[in-house]
């Protein structure tokens, strides 16, 4: 179940709706405007919302419903991550910003689709009749 729902998740985020803002909204990324090398080239490529926040989002959100302690691991992971990518020249705040948005909802939409087929893991398996 979970990995099915976080796969869904990031395919929507990521695949679906950070290429669809993009193909709508070309948005320079920093190294290009403010006329500075990068350490990672990225040239052409719009920079809103970031990709790499948008997937990775939707990833720690299942691992916090999985797991508190390794979902928070890796929420602060992916803010650190969003964090170093503008210190490096690549998105700018609000790329990093805008990449949680469309993870939180991306993980959301899932939710809801995901909810009923979600197991019941507090119930116990139903009884098979002896042969």
């Amino acid at each position: 179940f979970f990995v099915c729902f976080a796969l869904f998740a990031t395919i929507l985020s990521r695949g679906i709706i950070t290429e669809s803002i993009r193909f709508i909204h070309h948005r320079p990324r920093p190294a290009e405007v403010l006329m500075i090398e990068s350490l990672v080239q990225k040239n052409g490529e719009a920079a809103f919302p970031s990709g790499h926040i948008a997937f990775f989002i939707p990833l720690a959100l299942v691992a916090w419903g999985m797991s508190r302690k390794w979902g928070a691991v890796f929420l602060v992971s992916t803010i650190a991550m969003g964090v170093a990518r503008i210190f490096i020249g690549v998105h700018w705040p609000t790329d990093i910003i805008g990449g949680i948005i469309v993870g939180f909802i991306s993980y959301i939409i899932a939710w809801r689709l995901f909810l009923p087929y979600k197991p019941k893991l507090t119930e116990s398996p139903p009884e098979t009749p002896a042969t």
